[in-house]
């Protein structure tokens, strides 16, 4: 299929012939920029994470210029062909209102606001971490819960056992946020837990928003963990390995935070330097 695909992608070049060829990576870019190479049609490449896939290393070979993202994986590349430029940010995603996003929401009072997000697909054991102790949660703070679509309706029939004679109206679950919904879900945010993707944490640091990452444990090239040890780095954010996520840890990090109010002006800072 990869020999295929290289003729492929050289025949569809000759047909376009593109002016540049820009690349982001993965096994389906593998044959275009085998192409680009044989073709010697200039390519531009960009490499989200800190650590870079085996593709974009192999592509780093043949490109005129690289973006990275991270500073770490300026090391993987010729120094005379790359650039930090960060990730682009959707600017749908950006701005807003907080009291408009309140109202979307349904949030109300005047509590701390933890939102919890493992991406459109959701992460289960940040989801069964945040059950494990959404009482305790929810007596002092408010919470929004992206818990992905397909775990949507579990988590809400669990936490409504949990929270029976509970805080129900503190506890907002989610399972999809389209643009605007993650505009409101940022905006509103006083703190967000999250997995670790390089978009993730760009769009955490743009709203420049203190931070608890849960790396995925087994993301190639351990990616996840160490796009997030370069963002604890920069003192943005706290780091919590996903062998060590209990309930307990985590509830116990949130109120590290919360309860900080100097801890989280200097995360805000730091997130802010950072993007």
């Amino acid at each position: 299929k990869v020999i295929g695909g290289i003729f492929q992608a050289m025949w569809n070049m000759f047909l376009i012939t593109p002016d540049v060829i820009f690349s982001k990576g993965g096994h389906g870019a593998f044959p275009t920029v085998v192409a680009a190479a044989i073709l010697r049609i200039p390519l531009v490449i960009h490499e989200s994470d800190a650590v870079p896939g085996k593709v974009n290393k192999f592509s780093g070979r043949f490109a005129k210029r690289i973006g990275v993202a991270f500073i770490g994986a300026a090391a993987f590349f010729p120094k005379n062909k790359v650039a930090l430029v960060g990730i682009p940010i959707r600017k749908r995603i950006l701005g807003g209102n907080r009291d408009i996003a309140r109202d979307n929401l349904q949030t109300g009072g005047d509590l701390p606001i933890i939102s919890i997000t493992g991406g459109s697909q959701g992460a289960g054991r940040l989801n069964d971490a945040t059950l494990g102790v959404l009482k305790e949660l929810t007596e002092h703070y408010e919470v929004i819960h992206q818990t992905g679509a397909k775990n949507f309706q579990d988590v809400r029939e669990e936490a409504s056992i949990i929270l029976e004679f509970g805080h129900k109206e503190r506890y907002h679950a989610f399972g999809f946020l389209d643009e605007a919904g993650l505009r409101d879900f940022y905006v509103i945010s006083d703190l967000i837990i999250s997995r670790s993707g390089g978009s993730s944490i760009f769009e955490i640091a743009a709203w420049g928003k203190p931070s608890i990452l849960v790396p995925l444990h087994n993301s190639a090239q351990d990616h996840q963990r160490k796009n997030a040890y370069e963002y604890a780095a920069a003192g943005a954010c706290i780091v919590i390995e996903e062998q060590n996520l209990s309930p307990h840890v985590l509830f116990a990090e949130i109120k590290k935070v919360l309860d900080n109010p100097e801890l989280m002006k200097k995360m805000r800072e730091s997130a802010q330097k950072f993007s």
